[in-house]
């Protein structure tokens, strides 16, 4: 049985985020950095999608958004109050059900597990 629960999304431009792996972004939307500051201080993960995935779905309320769960940590604030925060992605889920939208996106999720399917061939061409 799938368990499907809540979570707050960062959308990112021009970045696809993969499980295992680490990302530096740069937030200047007060928003995105009150959100980033709640997340840190209740130790609670957080969804990241592509940004025009989320604009489409947002707009067309059709599909749902494949992303990855990430933990964060604010890396540096900057002078303007802009912040650098490290996401840490552990794996990937898919964005069901827009929750809320104000002051920021929280969508429900399951997880999306990667899976290999063994009776398929690696490399199926010739080597010459």
């Amino acid at each position: 049985m799938k368990i499907t629960e809540t979570t707050a999304v960062i959308s990112i431009e021009n970045v696809i985020v993969f499980p295992e792996t680490e990302v530096l972004i740069y937030v200047s939307d007060e928003r995105t950095i009150g959100l980033i500051r709640e997340r840190v201080s209740s130790a609670k993960p957080v969804a990241v999608c592509a940004a025009h995935e989320l604009k489409k779905e947002v707009s067309h309320m059709n599909s749902s958004i494949v992303g990855c769960l990430a933990s964060i940590e604010i890396d540096s604030v900057l002078p303007d109050g802009s912040i650098y925060a490290l996401l840490k992605v552990h794996q990937r889920i898919i964005l069901l059900k827009l929750v809320q939208n104000i002051p920021y996106v929280i969508y429900t999720y399951e997880d999306l597990p990667d899976f290999h399917d063994h009776k398929a061939p690696i490399f199926s061409g010739h080597v010459i």
